[in-house]
């Protein structure tokens, strides 16, 4: 009977370190919002792959939630050209995104009012060491412009909330196995895995100490804030705590909070992890937050329910 309680107790503190496995009372007025938040890494970079089914199926999904905040990852220009026209049609074209600002919309989407667009630049330098050619090329290309942006949306008259979105640097799982051959068992990968993976980290952590930076400048504007997006990390880690913070700007994790089970977002390679995230400060509400079950992308859509109070 001791050793069960110790059993019990030792998965409790992990589940609650790592918040595994979210246990929440479904809330009865989750129909009563102010504004809905949908954030999906649609893993459409290829144009090939970008068909008319794809398109359909992606905007059945879109049409289901409904929400007033759209934020895409992975969604390449040339691809985002062809569903400009739906989208439109849906929110409305957004006189102040004309131009080469254009590329904002690979980020957000909405019918509401948006103003102060930001794009960022990473502060301060990394440890380089075994980064290749392309690491190095990339990480000199992030510190010009990180993939982070943030605009703020006006949810209710004279009410605003700053949203953060975009996509941080992955581990490159994926990556290691298409170089493998197709014969290849997954463990015979197990180095290349860790070594993307600790490449990966460096940048992920050097960009969530960067964004962190703007959340607090936000906060200490008095600013409500969200942070959504494929942030690549899973609770716990030293990514999703920088980015939460602490003390009186700290964020709360949106399936922790409202969500039941693990709440899985990325299904590719058999892996089954919570990447893809949304945090948000106090002065909101949290309503509602689900998953989607989709298998259009390796990743799922992420969706919130917020009230402002």
């Amino acid at each position: 009977m001791i050793g069960l309680i110790i059993i019990i107790i030792t998965l409790s503190f992990f589940n609650y370190k790592y918040k595994f496995i979210a246990i929440n009372i479904p809330d009865s007025s989750s129909d009563d919002y102010s504004f809905c938040l949908m954030t999906f890494n649609v893993d459409a970079n290829d144009t090939v792959s970008f068909s008319q089914a794809f398109q359909d199926s992606l905007f059945a999904e879109i049409h289901r939630e409904s929400p007033d905040i759209l934020c895409f990852q992975e969604l390449s220009f040339e691809n985002l050209k062809k569903i400009t026209p739906q989208l439109d049609s849906l929110y409305g074209a957004c006189d102040s995104l004309k131009g080469d600002n254009l590329l904002w919309r690979l980020r957000f989407y909405s019918h509401l009012p948006i103003r102060n667009f930001k794009r960022y630049h990473c502060e301060g330098d990394i440890d380089t060491l075994d980064f290749d050619s392309l690491e190095l090329a990339e990480y000199h290309q992030m510190k010009l412009q990180m993939p982070v942006m943030s605009a703020e949306f006006e949810i209710k008259p004279g009410k605003w909330i700053t949203l953060f979105s975009g996509h941080l640097r992955s581990s490159a799982y994926s990556t290691a196995r298409r170089s493998m051959s197709k014969d290849s068992h997954w463990w015979e990968g197990i180095p290349l895995y860790y070594r993307n993976y600790e490449v990966g980290k460096r940048i992920r952590d050097y960009q969530a100490c960067n964004v962190r930076r703007f959340i607090d400048d936000a906060c200490a504007e008095g600013k409500k804030v969200i942070v959504a997006g494929d942030l690549n990390d899973w609770c716990g880690s030293t990514t999703l705590n920088t980015l939460m913070g602490e003390g009186e700007n700290a964020l709360k994790d949106a399936w922790w909070e409202g969500g039941n089970g693990f709440g899985f977002t990325y299904h590719g390679w058999h892996l089954r992890l919570r990447l893809d995230h949304i945090l948000y400060s106090d002065g909101l509400e949290l309503q509602d937050v689900k998953v989607i079950d989709s298998d259009l992308s390796d990743h799922r859509p992420l969706v919130a329910k917020f009230k402002v109070r």
